[in-house]
C-alpha cells in the first residue's frame, strides 16, 4: 500500500478544514443577504482563518518538537494576538491576509500534485458537509445567529443571553483589559476570562466589533481549528507507542473523518441526541477555545517527550524552557479559558506523570510543580466564593438536574462512549480475555495511554456528579475525555488506523468474494454515513427555518418591537466611538426608563447595552431586576450593579470615582435618542 508522509496528511486535513471554513463564510453571507454587511471583513475573517489553519505546513521542515503541528498552530495564535494587540500602533491586517492567501494557493497545490484529481474532487464533498454541519450547529437558533443583532428587537427566542454575556465580556477586554460585564462600570468579575482574551485581539486585529467577532469570525476559525485540533493530534500521537499503526493515505481513511465528525457533532440522532442531553459542546465559545488549547498542549507534549527521547534525554535550552515555563503557560491558558477543561487534563497529565515516572527528570518534575501551582492561581481568579449562586455539593448532580429520569441508565454508557471504545479496542489489540489479563499488561505498563484516558474520564468529570453547577455546565467536565478519545482512536493507538471503502469489489461477480466481515463494516460505514447526512440536513434547515422565522419577524414589527428596534439603533451607532470615548464616558439607562426594560427578561437585558455599545454601563439593572432571580451566572453579584436611592448627580460621582467624565444617558422623549451629560 503507498503510504504518504505525515506532512501530506497534514496537508489534507488542512485543506479540508479551510474548505470547511469558506463554506461558513459563503453560509454566513448567504444568511445576511439584504442586509448590510461588510464582505470585505467576512473575506478578511477568512483569509485570517487560513493563516492559522495553514502556517504549519511550510515550516514543518524535521521531526523536532519546535517543528510539530501543534507548537506551530500555537505560534499562529500568538502572532495574531500580537498583531491585535498591536493594532492601535500599526496595521498589521494586511499582513496576516495576505499571508493566509498564499498559504492557501501553497497548500493547494502542493496536495494536488500528491493527489489524483478526481478522487481530490469527490474528496472536497467531505468538508462542505461538514461546513454546513457546523453552520447548523452553531447558527441553528439564536444563539450566535448571522441575524442576531438585527432580530434583538424581536425579544424571546430571538434573544440569547449567552451571546450577549461574551460580547460584553469581550468588550470590556477590549477596551479596558478587564475581565468584567460592563453592568456597573470595570469591576474584576471572577469568571473563565482567557477566551476574551484571544477574542477582543482577533476583533481589534479585524477592526469589527465584538459582537460581529462572535457571530462571524468565531465560527469561521474556531469552528475549522478545533477540528484542525483533534486530527493533528491524531498525526501527532502516531509512532509515539510501539502499537500506533501508521495511516497511509488520509483521502480516503473513512475511520480518520468517521470519528473526526462524529467526534465533534455527535453520534446520535439529533431528536435524540437532544432528548439525551448530550449537547454537541461546540457551541460555547470558551469550551472550544479551551478544547483547542488543550488538544494541541497534548500534541506539544507528545511531540517535545518523543524529540527528546530520541535523544536519549539530553535537554538543550529550549527544551528545558518549554519544560519549565511553555507547557505550564500553555496549560494555565486552557484552563483560563475553560477551567472544566484543565481539570480533567490536571488529572490525566497528572496520573501519566507518575504512571511513567518523568518525575525523574528533574525539568519535568519542576514543570509540573509549575503546573498545579498556575492552576490554583487559575482557579482563584475564576471562581468566587462570593458569588450570589455558587455550586452546591450533590452526590449525582448532574444526573439529578439534568438528565431524564428515561434515559440515565443510557446517559452513562453513551456520554462515555468513547473512552468505553478506546478501551475495548485496546483490550482487543492486547489480547486481553481476562481480568487477570488486564492486571499483568497493567503492571507491564503496556496500556498507560488507556490508564490515562480512564483517569480522565473519572477523576476529570467528578466535579459534574458531586457539584450542582448552575447553567449545567457540569457536562463540560464530561465532555473533555471525549474528545482525548476521539484524538486517540483516530491516531491508531488502540490498533486500528485505517478503514477504506473499496466500492468496485461489489461489482458483478466480485462481490461474492467480499469477506462477511468486510461487508458488514461497509453496512455499518453507509448506515452512519446516512446518519451524518441526515443529522446535517436537519440542523442545517433549523439554520435556514430560524433564518426565515427572523426576517418574518421584522417585516411585521408591533409598536413595542419597533420601539425596541430603534433602542438597538442608538447603541449600534456607538459601536463607532473610538477607544479613548468609551473609556470615558459610560452608558447610563435610567431604571424608570420603562420603555427599554419591559419586555426584557433580567438575564438578558442588562447585556444589551454593554454587547451592542462596546461601552460600559452604569447601574445597568432596572429596579425589578433586583427582586427576581437571575439564577443563570453564579460567578456575578447582580446586586453590585443597582443602587435603589441614586439621583443623576449621584450617579455622576460614581462614574467620576470609576474615573469617567460624562454619562451617555438613554431616553425616549420625544423620541429614542443618546445624550450626552458630562459630569460637572
Amino acid at each position: 500500500m503507498q503510504r504518504s508522509s505525515p506532512s501530506q496528511a497534514e496537508v489534507t486535513l488542512s485543506l479540508f478544514c479551510v474548505v470547511a471554513a469558506g463554506v461558513l463564510a459563503l453560509l454566513y453571507l448567504w444568511s445576511r443577504r439584504d442586509f448590510a454587511t461588510d464582505t470585505s471583513a467576512v473575506v478578511d475573517s477568512l483569509l485570517l482563518a487560513c493563516f492559522v489553519l495553514l502556517l504549519p505546513l511550510p515550516l514543518q521542515r524535521s521531526q523536532r518538537w519546535w517543528s510539530s503541528s501543534a507548537f506551530l498552530t500555537l505560534i499562529g495564535l500568538v502572532l495574531v494576538s500580537l498583531a491585535g494587540a498591536l493594532a492601535p500602533m500599526i496595521n498589521l491586517r494586511p499582513l496576516f491576509i495576505s499571508a493566509g492567501a498564499v498559504l492557501t494557493i501553497y497548500a493547494l497545490l502542493r496536495w494536488l500534485r500528491r493527489e489524483p484529481f478526481f478522487k481530490a474532487v469527490l474528496f472536497l464533498l467531505l468538508p462542505l458537509l461538514a461546513g454546513m454541519a457546523l453552520a447548523g450547529t452553531i447558527w441553528e437558533g439564536s444563539y450566535l445567529h448571522p441575524l442576531f443583532p438585527e432580530a434583538l428587537p424581536l425579544g424571546g427566542a430571538y434573544m440569547d443571553r449567552d451571546t450577549l454575556f461574551h460580547a460584553s465580556f469581550t468588550s470590556m477586554f477590549e477596551y479596558f483589559g478587564v475581565p468584567a460585564t460592563g453592568l456597573d462600570g470595570i469591576p474584576f468579575t471572577s469568571y473563565h476570562f482567557g477566551a476574551y482574551i484571544l477574542f477582543s485581539q482577533l476583533s481589534r486585529l479585524l477592526s469589527i466589533a465584538p459582537l460581529t467577532f462572535l457571530q462571524m469570525t468565531y465560527p469561521i476559525l474556531m469552528m475549522p481549528l478545533v477540528l484542525k485540533s483533534l486530527g493533528s493530534v491524531a498525526l501527532t500521537l502516531q509512532g509515539l507507542l510501539p502499537t500506533a499503526s501508521a495511516h497511509g493515505r488520509l483521502l480516503g481513511n473513512w475511520w480518520f473523518w468517521g470519528l473526526i465528525l462524529f467526534g465533534a457533532l455527535g453520534f446520535l440522532p439529533y431528536n435524540l441526541q437532544m432528548a439525551m442531553v448530550i449537547p454537541s459542546t461546540i457551541v460555547s465559545q470558551t469550551n472550544v477555545v479551551g478544547i483547542i488549547i488543550g488538544l494541541l498542549l497534548i500534541g506539544l507534549i507528545v511531540a517535545l517527550l518523543r524529540d527528546v527521547k530520541a535523544r536519549q534525554w539530553q535537554l538543550n535550552f529550549a527544551d528545558q524552557a518549554m519544560f519549565l515555563l511553555g507547557i505550564p503557560l500553555v496549560f494555565a491558558y486552557a484552563s483560563l479559558a475553560k477551567i472544566s477543561v484543565g481539570f480533567p487534563l490536571l488529572m490525566m497529565g497528572g496520573y501519566a506523570f507518575w504512571r511513567v515516572r518523568l518525575y525523574v527528570r528533574r525539568p519535568i518534575l519542576i514543570g509540573m510543580g509549575v503546573s498545579v501551582v498556575l492552576f490554583g492561581v487559575v482557579y482563584m481568579l475564576t471562581n468566587s466564593t462570593s458569588g450570589s449562586y455558587p455550586s452546591k455539593p450533590m452526590l449525582m448532580a448532574i444526573i439529578a438536574t439534568t438528565v431524564p429520569l428515561q434515559y440515565v441508565a443510557f446517559w452513562h454508557f453513551l456520554s462515555f462512549f468513547w473512552t468505553l471504545l478506546f478501551v475495548g479496542l485496546k483490550c482487543r489489540q492486547l489480547n486481553l480475555h481476562t481480568l487477570g489479563d488486564v492486571r499483568t499488561a497493567f503492571r507491564e505498563r503496556r496500556m498507560v495511554d488507556a490508564e490515562a484516558l480512564v483517569v480522565a474520564a473519572v477523576l476529570g468529570s467528578a466535579p459534574a456528579f458531586l457539584l450542582d453547577i448552575p447553567g449545567g455546565s457540569g457536562y463540560y467536565f464530561v465532555d473533555v475525555q471525549n474528545w482525548i478519545a476521539v484524538a486517540f482512536l483516530m491516531s491508531g493507538l488502540a490498533g486500528v488506523a485505517n478503514a477504506r471503502i473499496s466500492f468496485q469489489d461489489f461489482f458483478l461477480r466480485r462481490i461474492w468474494n467480499v469477506r462477511l466481515r468486510t461487508l458488514a463494516l461497509n453496512v455499518v460505514g453507509a448506515a452512519l454515513a446516512l446518519l451524518f447526512v441526515t443529522n446535517t440536513l436537519t440542523i442545517f434547515a433549523h439554520f435556514v427555518t430560524h433564518d426565515f422565522a427572523i426576517r418574518s419577524g421584522l417585516a411585521h414589527l408591533s409598536d413595542e418591537q419597533q420601539t425596541a428596534q430603534d433602542f438597538i439603533v442608538a447603541l449600534t451607532e456607538l459601536a463607532g466611538q473610538p477607544a479613548s470615548e468609551r473609556r470615558n464616558a459610560l452608558v447610563y439607562i435610567p431604571p424608570t426608563l420603562q420603555s427599554y426594560w419591559n419586555g426584557q427578561t433580567c438575564d438578558i437585558a442588562p447585556f444589551v447595552a454593554p454587547a451592542v455599545s462596546g461601552f460600559a454601563q452604569i447601574e445597568g439593572l432596572s429596579s425589578e431586576c433586583t427582586t427576581l432571580n437571575p439564577n443563570y451566572w453564579a460567578s456575578i453579584r447582580w446586586e453590585q450593579a443597582y443602587h435603589p436611592s441614586a439621583d443623576l448627580a449621584a450617579v455622576c460621582r460614581r462614574a467620576q470615582a470609576m474615573g469617567f467624565e460624562s454619562l451617555l444617558i438613554m431616553t425616549d422623549d420625544p423620541v429614542v435618542a443618546i445624550e450626552r451629560y458630562v459630569c460637572p
